[in-house]
Formats: structure tokens, C-alpha cells, sequence
């Protein structure tokens, strides 16, 4: 099964992962796969490049984490970079900005933030459900969005300090 795909930006290399615990890379002009790359520690749940296309992202399941593989132009191959731990369930979305900065939501409750050499700047549990599920920044990076697995919340963050700059009412679209 797989469970996740990233498009690079430049639209080049497409990567899909998921149950099988391989990050699948494939050529998008040729249909050729580049490379499998052995992940082993768990399932897959989300892949992310990042916005200048030299990082590749995957969040995983159970306690396994981050990792972020390196593309190298001379080989056309990723390279584990970093493995992010300190994570005490399984990570199920992450998102890079436009300056590098990642965001992961975990189901341990919390909102990650790491600068672009992939060090934790901040994390706070912004407390609209016990499961965040989704993130997304704003393009220029300034706020960041946090949905659940486990309630209709939504919280907006400020995109530097995670503190909750507001909760919209997501009550009044129902039926």
C-alpha cells in the first residue's frame, strides 16, 4: 500500500513510499525508477521535497520519526542526511516552507518546528485534538495551519513561534 507521493517542485522526480518501508523515486520523463531507498524503521506516511528541490522528507510511523535524505547532483541519488527522533508516535504529515523550515504534526500531540539545517526550533502541543493529522504553512511562511484526526479543529499558528493565533469556527459548515 502505498500512502504517500511528493512531486519535486521542478516536476523532474516524483517519490512514493508507504507499508513497504522503501521510498520509491522514479523519473517523471522517463518513468524509470532512480532509486529505492530502504527506509526499514516503519510505514511511510508522508513525503515532502523541499521547495529548492535538494531535500526530501518523510515522516513515518509508530516512534520512528523524521528522516531527510540529501539529493546529490553528481550521483542523482538521495543520501540520508538526518534522522529526526524524539518523536513518541507516529509522525502523519509534514510540510516545508519556501525558506527550508520544516513543520511535522504527530500523534503524539505535537507541532514541530525545524530551521533549515533540520534543527528543532520549537514544539508545542497547540491543543485543538490529542492527534494532529495535517499541516500546511502559508507560502510566505508566516502562519501555519494544524488540522486533526480526531476533531474538526483547526488551529492557525504563528509560523515562527507556534503560538495559536486563532481557531476558526469550523461549527457553523454543518449540516
Amino acid at each position: 500500500m502505498l500512502y504517500a507521493c511528493a512531486l519535486s517542485p521542478d516536476g523532474k522526480i516524483t517519490a512514493l513510499g508507504g507499508y513497504s518501508r522503501d521510498i520509491y523515486i522514479f523519473d517523471t520523463e522517463t518513468g524509470m525508477m532512480m532509486q529505492r531507498i530502504d527506509v526499514a524503521d516503519d510505514a511511510i506516511y508522508d513525503l515532502d521535497f523541499s521547495m529548492d528541490g535538494l531535500y526530501l522528507a518523510a515522516a513515518l510511523g509508530r516512534k520512528a520519526g523524521v528522516r531527510i535524505y540529501q539529493f546529490s547532483k553528481s550521483t542523482f541519488r538521495f543520501d540520508t542526511l538526518k534522522r529526526l527522533n524524539g518523536y513518541e508516535a507516529g509522525c502523519y504529515n509534514i510540510c516545508f516552507d519556501g525558506s527550508g523550515r520544516l513543520a511535522t504534526v504527530c500523534w503524539d500531540g505535537f507541532l514541530r518546528l525545524y530551521d533549515k539545517n533540520f534543527n528543532e526550533i520549537n514544539k508545542v502541543n497547540p491543543k485543538g485534538g490529542k492527534k494532529p493529522w495535517s499541516v500546511s504553512f502559508k507560502p510566505d511562511g508566516s502562519k501555519i495551519a494544524v488540522g486533526y484526526s480526531d476533531s474538526r479543529m483547526l488551529d492557525v499558528c504563528d509560523g515562527y513561534t507556534l503560538d495559536r493565533l486563532f481557531r476558526p469556527d469550523t461549527n457553523g459548515n454543518r449540516k
